[in-house]
């Protein structure tokens, strides 16, 4: 008898284990979901904050735009003659 109650106890105390582990596994899981969401909506303040256009003396605008990931400003004359300016730009309207 004593040793039945002893496997009895042992099973349930291996099934609680087994029950805890996978609830400590599942909010694992639900922090690292939250945490790549809040890791994505960073990203995208980030790049929305990346692009600014900024109007020049004569009517000019020049766009800077800052690569997410090195950080490095480029910064472009946005004129509206630019494609008449440039052999590499093709005139598509």
């Amino acid at each position: 008898m004593a040793r039945a109650q002893g496997e009895l106890l042992r099973d349930q105390v291996c099934d609680k284990a087994e029950f805890l582990r996978d609830e400590v596994r599942a909010q694992a899981d639900v922090i690292r979901a939250e945490a790549q969401t809040q890791r994505a909506e960073i990203e995208q303040i980030h790049f929305a904050n990346a692009v600014s256009v900024q109007a020049g003396a004569h009517g000019e605008s020049r766009v800077t735009v800052i690569c997410p990931k090195t950080g490095v400003r480029i910064a472009v004359n946005a004129g509206l003659g630019l494609a008449d300016d440039s052999p590499d730009v093709e005139d598509s309207f």
